[in-house]
């Protein structure tokens, strides 16, 4: 039980990933799973003129309090503009290779199941920058 205790004191600050809990998203959107971790989607209203895949924004880092609310101007002009929004917690990774196969997942499931086109725009912010240019590179 003591060992727990400091891990979870470090998940409710936003360090480690808090397995299984819904996503809070400065616009509307959804969180889902992978492979434990959340993730989010943010899609913009149906654009029913749209051929081919949608543009998105990869996000980065997700941590339990990323995005924040001070991203919902910058997230509505998107939205506006038709380009979806998404991200996964990887918790503090660094571009590891755990990191990685998660960004793999995700950019596998959002591509696959959900229309958005193969290439993101990278948003990186601070360390996420680590996490999204290390996954860049290897992909």
């Amino acid at each position: 039980m003591n060992r727990l205790l400091p891990a979870l004191g470090i998940a409710l600050l936003g360090i480690l990933p808090v397995q299984g809990a819904e996503k809070r998203l400065p616009v509307p959107g959804k969180s889902f799973q992978i492979q434990g971790h959340t993730a989010f989607l943010i899609l913009p209203k149906e654009d029913s003129k749209r051929a081919g895949p949608r543009p998105w924004v990869w996000y980065a880092p997700t941590l339990p309090n990323l995005p924040g609310r001070e991203e919902r101007w910058m997230f509505e002009r998107w939205l506006d503009k038709g380009i979806a929004i998404a991200g996964i917690d990887v918790g503090e990774s660094y571009g590891s290779p755990s990191g990685r196969k998660l960004y793999r997942a995700l950019h596998k499931t959002l591509v696959e199941n959900h229309g958005l086109a193969p290439r993101a725009c990278l948003l990186a912010r601070s360390r996420g920058g680590l996490m999204l240019y290390n996954w860049a590179v290897e992909n």
